[in-house]
């Protein structure tokens, strides 16, 4: 049974949003308008950012582990004979699956949260505004809230970091370069990277909640 949000979740809950909001009022339009001047004003200067940025695709982690906990699982149903590997190589296709359930369902929620708020990116900042909103808009410049790559990247990050707690710092360090990427070549505004971040960690919270109260998690969640 999942448990009702306590008083520290609300606030938690609550500081976020006012973050977010922080955010899109004071930083989001100044921080675009200025990267964009850079980036006009030193062709290539972002480049490398640009290729950072595919870091943030999710087809480069939910292949691997989709195809990786299915094999894993089909192996594990032939090792009976081997209880010792079997039981290794469980624990290695549900951490995949683990992986593969906190990138694409988070993923799928961020999708849907897109079509609902349907913001303007930064490439209609000059036109539309900050605050320009066409909920339920089939267009990927629609499309800015919150930020499909950087959801990934932390939910990646949360992911291995609910596995191998000890490297969470370089877990983290690679969410935030590779989030970072996404207002710095102005594909999303700043406000739109923290709502993917957001996203991440409480559907990899839920996730790793139902995992591990099915056993299917090596260790309980942090």
């Amino acid at each position: 049974m999942i448990k009702a949000p306590g008083k520290q979740a609300l606030i938690a809950a609550a500081l976020v949003t006012a973050a977010i909001v922080l955010l899109a009022l004071f930083a989001d339009r100044p921080l675009a308008l200025m990267l964009k001047d850079f980036d006009q004003q030193n062709p290539g200067g972002l480049d490398l950012f640009r290729r950072l940025t595919e870091l943030g695709n999710s087809k480069w982690y939910l292949w691997p582990t989709g195809l990786a906990a299915l094999a894993g699982l089909g192996f594990t149903a032939l090792m009976k004979h081997n209880p010792a590997r079997q039981a290794q190589i469980r624990r290695i296709a549900l951490a995949c699956a683990f992986v593969f359930a906190c990138v694409a369902v988070s993923g799928l929620l961020v999708d849907l949260l897109k079509i609902i708020f349907g913001r303007a990116r930064p490439i209609l900042l000059e036109t539309e505004g900050v605050f320009a909103w066409a909920p339920f808009t089939a267009s990927s410049r629609w499309a800015s809230f919150p930020s499909g790559h950087s959801n990934t990247a932390f939910a990646l990050a949360f992911a291995l970091t609910m596995l191998w707690p000890r490297w969470r710092l370089l877990f983290g360090a690679s969410a935030v370069l590779v989030a970072s990427t996404r207002f710095i070549i102005t594909a999303h505004f700043i406000s739109d990277v923290v709502g993917g971040a957001i996203v991440a960690a409480l559907t990899t919270c839920l996730i790793a909640a139902i995992f591990a109260s099915r056993g299917w998690l090596p260790r309980p969640p942090p």
